[in-house]
């Protein structure tokens, strides 16, 4: 066959060549929605697929988001299937295998109750009363005496029936972040619930969990860890090795962060920045 024949002849078939493999970052969710940061499966609109989509690309990968239920998400991310889940909360056991990464803006956790319930501002408050707590949620009253008030527990609990097992009286407050709640309660226009802004401390960073086993983190000491201080989540023994994936990705947030990008996200979806 002439030359010009075979060239014609292989451009022809290149489309169907493999291409080379995506950069691909990969965040875990759990399957129910968590608006307006991310709708119900499989819908993956919303805060989270802009903002971290956007960092990902900043550093030349695209984003993909897997959604499981809570507790696998949890494996996946031990065994570094799974990147980084967005917004995981600080658990000194999960030191061993996270490493947080600040994703750019501020929260605060509050406590959702009926409208008749007094001021929830301190542990003596909630004396008595039922707090429902999601599985596979963070103990945000770890430093309460659990003996002066019950725990319910529910699986995969979301905030319309969190609301409705308030409000039917099968349970008392739910502690959980401000924003989806307020955002939650602002657009169905309920007024038979109340948010306490003052039973936890106040504002802080926000963090996504980025997994230690993942094939984009590397890992050095922390020069700067305080051995007399306890490890937190701006105090691990290990941080990213400078230039490895993961610490690209947590510098693109932090930059995303210093041009705005992330306030104006804020905005469009709450109406208004998050740090207030």
């Amino acid at each position: 066959m002439p030359f010009k024949l075979v060239l014609i002849f292989i451009i022809s078939l290149m489309p169907l060549l493999p291409c080379a493999a995506e950069n691909v970052i990969h965040m875990g969710y759990r399957t129910n929605e968590k608006l307006p940061y991310i709708n119900k499966s499989p819908d993956n609109s919303g805060l989270f697929v802009e903002l971290y989509g956007e960092a990902a690309l900043r550093i030349g990968y695209k984003l993909k988001i897997v959604r499981l239920p809570k507790k696998r998400l949890i494996k996946e991310l031990e065994n570094g299937t799974i990147d980084f889940y967005p917004l995981l909360a600080y658990d000194k056991e999960r030191t061993a295998y996270i490493h947080w990464i600040p994703a750019g803006y501020e929260q605060r956790n509050v406590a959702l109750t009926q409208s008749t319930v007094n001021e929830l501002n301190s542990e003596q408050s909630v004396a008595g009363l039922t707090q429902l707590v999601g599985l596979g949620n963070a103990d945000y009253l770890a430093h309460f005496d659990k003996s002066k008030f019950e725990q319910f527990s529910i699986p995969e609990l979301e905030i319309e029936r969190i609301v409705k097992m308030i409000s039917s009286g099968h349970g008392d407050f739910y502690v959980y972040e401000e924003a989806p709640l307020a955002y939650f309660i602002y657009k169905n226009q309920i007024t038979n619930m109340r948010l306490h802004k003052n039973l936890l401390p106040k504002e802080f960073r926000s963090y996504a969990g980025f997994s230690h086993k993942s094939p984009l983190y590397k890992a050095r000491i922390n020069t700067l860890f305080n051995q007399d201080a306890p490890i937190s989540s701006t105090n691990l023994p290990v941080v990213p090795e400078p230039g490895s994936v993961a610490d690209q990705f947590s510098n693109a947030l932090l930059q995303l962060e210093k041009e705005g990008f992330i306030e104006a996200l804020e905005i469009k979806y709450f109406g208004s920045p998050l740090s207030h």
